[in-house]
């Protein structure tokens, strides 16, 4: 009988049981919870089988879900079991130097552990089977840990639906210092100021700013002190930027107040929550990238028609930015204002249609002066940055088929297959002159080339997202190839990384 033991019923350990029995990883599950009424509930809950004193010798695996500052203890007491130990505590250094101390050595059956899961919840009754589901679970084994035992354990993390990761302990405290521990503690000191007065007039900021206040303090206290050097460090650079954010204020400086809210926005919208990381990582992407002409947008809307799946024209949003920009008045290089425009834009995209706050602008994108204008747009930081988010909720099932400049490098930098289209000028010209033409529009081979020429230079040079592959990215030069035989490169490159089954 495979048998695993909880030293601790609460959320994390409580979490793990079931997500444990219901992935049938052990027969058996006990519980060790000094807390007699935490103790009754988890047992009723199901979470445990029964309850016990003490950890028993016939124990496949010893969790250790306990206050960070009793993990020490327990790992000495069990420094001989048979069975893998593993815990899930936010501090990881100062534990294993309590160990080191103690025992003289690490145990080699102890995987230290901390999965990146949580609430502000506690006890037996807020444990979820799917706590872990799409989070990370960081193991800081030490050169003394056993390779069988760090096997073990990542499996099992992998099998509650963990992505497993590993680090240095030292470098997982000072990350999760400033990640996890220092929001905390800026959150119960922020509650210091507020009186039930003032819970009247509070609303969505306060809630979303204060939900982790309601943390266990039994949990959070051991942590700060445990870690204490590099919370400390994490904190003086808060105070850093509290007094820089105090001189601009004290300056009435309201374009630097602007620049820091804006740096600081662009860092919040490249946080991707767990559970869209774990979602978007499961749906396969191909990114399509490459110069005005090359092809890529025609490749990628026959591989999405092909495939069955959906389909991103990215640039199609730089021209609809640039385009209303000319017809309200916007100049092209006032980056705020273009941002704020991208934002407010309602843009559907229907039968090869593209619908812009209610108006069909699908000629209209399509022009030169759009595209040339969508390449002084595509330099500007925060355009890109209001166009990010849009374009990566594209990203659902079964799949998406993404075309564009970066792509690959900035968008979808974790695509399975990536690929980056090119060709001659002198081709990339003559392609754009019969699609213009056929589209009814009068223009000048000539100069196209010209214009192509310079928006190839720009887009190579320019400092944001500048058009370049990506170190993976399958090169293909379509300058004597026809529209189905790049396809079928595509195609196949796809089947090698098994993204599309073989026929």
């Amino acid at each position: 009988m495979k048998r695993l033991v909880v030293v601790g019923t609460g959320l994390i350990g409580g979490s793990f049981a079931r997500a444990a029995r219901q992935a049938r990883l052990f027969d058996e599950i006990l519980g060790v919870e000094p807390d007699a009424a935490r103790a009754a509930t988890a047992v009723a809950a199901g979470i445990v089988d029964r309850i016990v004193d003490t950890v028993p010798a016939a124990a496949d695996a010893v969790l250790l879900a306990v206050p960070s500052d009793l993990i020490d203890g327990w790992v000495v007491r069990l420094a001989d079991h048979a069975g893998i130990v593993f815990d899930a505590g936010s501090v990881k250094g100062a534990v294993l130097d309590r160990v080191r101390a103690t025992l003289g050595r690490i145990p080699p059956r102890f995987v230290p552990c901390h999965p990146i899961a949580g609430s502000e919840q506690s006890g037996p009754a807020a444990a979820s089977a799917e706590l872990f589901a799409g989070h990370e679970a960081i193991l800081t084994a030490t050169a003394e840990t056993a390779a069988a035992a760090v096997d073990a354990v990542a499996g099992w993390w992998r099998a509650v639906g963990a992505r497993v990761t590993f680090l240095d302990p030292d470098e997982h405290d000072r990350i999760l210092a400033l990640t996890s521990h220092l929001p905390h503690l800026v959150a119960f000191a922020y509650l210091q100021q507020v009186t039930p007065a003032h819970l009247e007039h509070a609303a969505g900021g306060f809630r979303d700013f204060s939900r982790i206040a309601a943390s266990d303090p039994a949990m959070w206290a051991p942590i700060f002190t445990l870690n204490g050097a590099a919370v400390l460090g994490a904190l003086d650079g808060l105070q850093a930027e509290l007094d820089r954010l105090r001189a601009l204020i004290e300056r009435d400086d309201r374009a630097g107040l602007g620049r820091l809210i804006e740096d600081s926005r662009t860092r919040r919208r490249a946080f991707v929550p767990p559970g869209d990381r774990s979602a978007a990582g499961s749906i396969p992407v191909i990114t399509i990238d490459g110069p005005s002409g090359s092809g890529k947008g025609t490749v990628a809307s026959l591989l999405a028609r092909r495939l069955g799946w959906h389909l991103l024209d990215s640039g199609a949003l730089y021209r609809i930015v640039a385009a209303v920009a000319r017809e309200r008045g916007v100049p092209l290089d006032d980056a705020q204002a273009l941002a704020a425009l991208a934002r407010g834009l309602e843009i559907v995209f229907a039968d090869e249609r593209v619908f812009v706050d209610g108006a069909d602008l699908t000629r209209t994108i399509r022009t030169e002066e759009s595209s040339q204008g969508a390449s002084q747009v595509a330099v500007l930081q925060p355009v890109r940055d209001a166009i990010l988010d849009l374009q990566r909720a594209q990203c659902r099932p079964p799949g998406l088929v993404a075309d564009g400049r970066d792509m690959g490098t900035v968008v979808f930098p974790d695509a399975p297959l990536k690929v980056f289209l090119d060709a001659s000028a002198e081709v990339r010209a003559e392609r754009r002159y019969n699609q213009l033409k056929n589209n009814g529009l009068s223009v000048s081979l000539a100069a196209l080339l010209a214009n192509i020429r310079e928006r190839d230079e720009r887009d190579r040079r320019r400092a944001v997202a500048p058009l370049r592959p990506a170190e993976d990215s399958v090169l293909i030069d379509s300058t004597e190839l026809s529209i189905d035989e790049v396809l079928g490169r595509v195609l196949e490159a796809a089947r090698v990384r098994g993204l599309v089954a073989r026929t």
